[in-house]
């Protein structure tokens, strides 16, 4: 098995928004044990926190950008059950505390929004999200704009990854199937999530 690296870039607030509730775990997600809700562990927000948004207005009330710059990315880390299970919960928080590390420094740690290790689903993962500002401009392409950038970016997360036993071989048909059923359910749940929060949010202008 191999390392797992999703990259998001978003610009739409609903999305934004959903996303984030998803998860800082504002709701039980049916893809979740509750009774497992308390192992996930928390770097920097909270569980049930609501108020991202408004975090993120914070973060760009100085900043001058276009209406469809990108404002948030989120990034995914992952692996196969098996290599988890090989880690033992110890050696993956410190797995999980070692990467939530890393990515501080490289994006920046005021640029944080959140980040949190999920273990109340089938696959430990974490979940990084931050506010792309560099030099007081929103720049999502200056990490990630093309493969050379991409490539340097997934060899320095494996150098993180085969410490605790996260193969670097690319995954198999199989493997690339599954992870992408598991991204493919992930923002179709997102999706219901939208529609709620826009009705919501009409009722409330009523």
């Amino acid at each position: 098995m191999a390392q797992v690296i999703n990259i998001e870039k978003h610009k739409d607030n609903t999305k934004i928004s959903s996303i984030a509730k998803h998860n800082l775990r504002c709701y039980t997600p049916k893809n979740v044990d509750p009774a497992r809700q308390s192992d996930n562990i928390y770097f920097v927000g909270q569980q049930g926190q609501n108020d991202i948004l408004s975090t993120l207005k914070e973060k760009l009330k100085d900043v001058k950008h276009r209406s469809d710059a990108n404002k948030v990315v989120n990034l995914v880390f992952s692996a196969s059950s098996e290599e988890f299970q090989a880690m033992g919960p110890e050696k993956a928080k410190k797995w999980a505390t070692e990467m939530h590390n890393y990515c501080s420094k490289k994006f920046g740690k005021d640029n944080v929004l959140y980040s949190v290790l999920h273990r109340d689903e089938q696959t430990d993962h974490l979940h990084f999200s931050f506010t792309p500002l560099r030099e007081g401009k929103l720049q999502s392409n200056y990490w990630f704009d093309g493969p050379a950038k991409l490539s340097k970016f997934r060899k320095e997360i494996y150098e993180i990854n085969k410490k605790y036993g996260i193969g670097k071989d690319k995954p198999t048909q199989e493997d690339k199937k599954a992870d992408r059923k598991e991204i493919d359910d992930f923002y179709k749940r997102v999706k219901r999530c939208e529609k709620i929060d826009s009705t919501i949010n009409k009722e409330i202008e009523a």
